[in-house]
C-alpha cells in the first residue's frame, strides 16, 4: 500500500474498553456479515458504549486535571511483522513501547497497529470523525494492561486495552491488497474497512488543554 502527499497527523482518540470485541464470522465486505449486522451474530457490539464516534469539539469538556499522553521507547527504527489478517493490515514490531498518562490506571505496553482505510480518492475511511469529518485513515495503536499476563487476558477486562487513534490526510491511496478468509473464493480489494460512527449515549468527551 503506498500513500501519496501525506498532510496532516493528529492524535484521534483513547478508549480503554473494547467496546466491540469479535471472533469468528465478521467482515465489512460483505452484506450477510458486514458491520451493521454485528449486534445480531456478537451481542456485545450492541452494546451502549461503543467506538467509534463523532467527536464534537463544541461540546468536548475541559479536564484540567488530565494528565498528558505519554508513549515510551526506543527512538530507532524497529523491525516488525506485517500481516494481511483477512481484515486489515496487522503490524507486530520487535521493540516495546509503553503507554501511560491521560488518566489510565495503570502502564500499558503496545502490542502492534492496524488500519482502517477508505478507496482511492476517498474522504472516508477513518472509523472515528471529527465534527463530522472523516479522513481516508486511521491507524490503531492497540495497547494492552500490563497487569495482565498478555493481549488475550487483556481483552477480556474492562481496563484491559487502550487504543491510540491517529488520523491522517492524504491525497491518494494505492492498495494490492485483498480481503481473504479461509473460505474466501473471489478476490476482494480491501477497502473501505471501517465501521460507522455510534452513538455516544450520553458518554463525555475530555480533552486537556
Amino acid at each position: 500500500m503506498i500513500l501519496e502527499m501525506l498532510k496532516l497527523v493528529c492524535i484521534g482518540v483513547l478508549y480503554l474498553i473494547l467496546g466491540c470485541h469479535a471472533a469468528g464470522n465478521w467482515c465489512y465486505e460483505h452484506e450477510e456479515c458486514e458491520p451493521n449486522t454485528w449486534p445480531e451474530h456478537y451481542p456485545t457490539c450492541g452494546n451502549s458504549s461503543q467506538s467509534p464516534i463523532n467527536i464534537i469539539n463544541a461540546e468536548v469538556q475541559l479536564d484540567s486535571e488530565l494528565q498528558p499522553l505519554h508513549i515510551f521507547g526506543s527512538s530507532q527504527p524497529s523491525t516488525g511483522v506485517v500481516t494481511n489478517n483477512g481484515h486489515t493490515v496487522e503490524v507486530v514490531l520487535s521493540s516495546d513501547y509503553i503507554l501511560d498518562g491521560a488518566g489510565l490506571p495503570d502502564i500499558y505496553k503496545l502490542s502492534g497497529f492496524h488500519l482502517h482505510f477508505g478507496s482511492l480518492l476517498a474522504e472516508e475511511g477513518s472509523e472515528h470523525q471529527i465534527d463530522g469529518q472523516a479522513y481516508p485513515l486511521e491507524v490503531h495503536f492497540v495497547f494492552f494492561n500490563t497487569e495482565y499476563v498478555d493481549l488475550a487476558t487483556a481483552k477480556t477486562k474492562p481496563d484491559g486495552l487502550a487504543v491510540v487513534g491517529v488520523l491522517f490526510e492524504y491525497e491518494a491511496i494505492v492498495t494490492s491488497l485483498y480481503f481473504t478468509s479461509s473460505t474466501s473464493v473471489e478476490e476482494i480489494p480491501m477497502v473501505n474497512n471501517f465501521r460507522l460512527v455510534q452513538p455516544l449515549n450520553g458518554r463525555i468527551v475530555y480533552t486537556k488543554q
